[in-house]
């Protein structure tokens, strides 16, 4: 058997590549040519670029008068203590209907017509670009211009409110200011009429003399504070509390409770003399003892009306001097007790 196959002839091999060559030659003119009718009738566009280097920090004004005052005026940046951009403000007012429209009628055309322009931000400056399409050099420009003139308008009529939105503000402190200030100086005259003060030099004196007294004030609180302490470290040493010492105060400054304490103490005196001569039994003893008892109740009684309570032997002479204790230690802290209670007023 004798393999059969398919013998392409030269010829047919040159017709395959010479269509293959045409169609592609017609492919690429059709693209060109369509290429080249679009670029004919299409409408060339020219752009205009420009850029804003919008403000910065702003200057500050400080004047210093002596004996009258300071005073500092400063506007603050756009882009200081801010937690947006502050320039998409003036990305939003260049792109916005007000300023649009007032740019095309100063050109004379539609809003449609003179488009939007393409306004960009550049990161980490203050500058921000503006691109307007025109469908020639000399109408891009004017678009440009018109439209910068637009902004600067728009921006300075925004200005111009702002400044007196604050003037509205600040004449409404000042008119309050004044106002107080009004108030005030008719209650100072009110005050020197009625309180007899026409010339500074008094007004002078009476603030020597406030002054004076406040010091004066201040030397009494230290001085009560010291008597105080003193007075506490003189009850501790005497064995008595504050209310003790006070009550201490009260029956030695008595007359009559003093007549009494020193009466009983005598009459114990001449009992311990008489008791160790006689007995119990003896005549003078028993009269002796019965004085001594009278004059302890008389000393009572008048205890007990002083400090309002009744109080024992024991107490009373804890908180009294008996004729024994004079000229001793603890007559004499009585008796600094008693001058500091004195001098405290009581």
């Amino acid at each position: 058997m004798k393999d059969q196959g398919v013998m392409i002839q030269p010829g047919s091999r040159k017709k395959r590549q010479l269509r293959y060559l045409v169609l592609s030659l017609l492919l690429n003119a059709a693209i060109w040519g369509l290429t080249l009718f679009y670029l004919k009738q299409a409408k060339s566009t020219y752009t205009s670029e420009w850029a804003i280097i919008l403000p910065g920090s702003a200057p500050g004004i400080d004047i210093n008068l002596p004996n009258i005052g300071q005073a500092s005026s400063s506007s603050s940046s756009p882009f200081g203590g801010a937690t947006t951009d502050p320039r998409a403000n003036y990305q939003f007012i260049a792109t916005s209907d007000a300023v649009l429209t007032q740019a095309a009628m100063s050109i004379q055309t539609t809003e449609k017509e003179f488009g939007t322009p393409r306004v960009k931000l550049i990161d980490n400056t203050t500058i921000m670009t503006v691109q307007v399409q025109g469908d020639s050099p000399e109408r891009s420009r004017q678009k440009s211009w018109a439209l910068y003139q637009a902004l600067e308008k728009r921006l300075g009529l925004l200005r111009v409110e702002e400044v007196a939105r604050r003037d509205e503000g600040i004449e409404h402190t000042l008119q309050f200011a004044k106002n107080k200030l009004v108030t005030a100086q008719q209650q100072l005259s009110h005050y020197k009429v009625n309180s007899g003060l026409s010339f500074p030099g008094q007004v002078d004196n009476l603030s020597v003399n406030v002054e004076q007294l406040r010091r004066q004030r201040a030397e009494a609180l230290v001085q009560a504070q010291q008597s105080t302490r003193r007075l506490q470290q003189l009850a501790a040493n005497l064995g008595i509390s504050s209310q003790q010492a006070a009550e201490a105060f009260l029956l030695q400054a008595d007359q009559q409770f003093q007549q009494n304490l020193k009466s009983y103490s005598e009459t114990t005196a001449n009992l311990s003399i008489l008791r160790s001569k006689w007995g119990l039994n003896h005549p003078e003893v028993v009269r002796e003892l019965a004085t001594q008892e009278a004059s302890g109740m008389a000393l009572r009684d008048r205890s007990t009306t002083l400090l309002g309570r009744e109080v024992g032997q024991r107490a009373l002479a804890t908180l009294s001097l008996g004729s024994g204790d004079q000229g001793s230690g603890r007559a004499s802290l009585f008796h600094e007790l008693i001058t500091i209670m004195l001098s405290n007023g009581g």
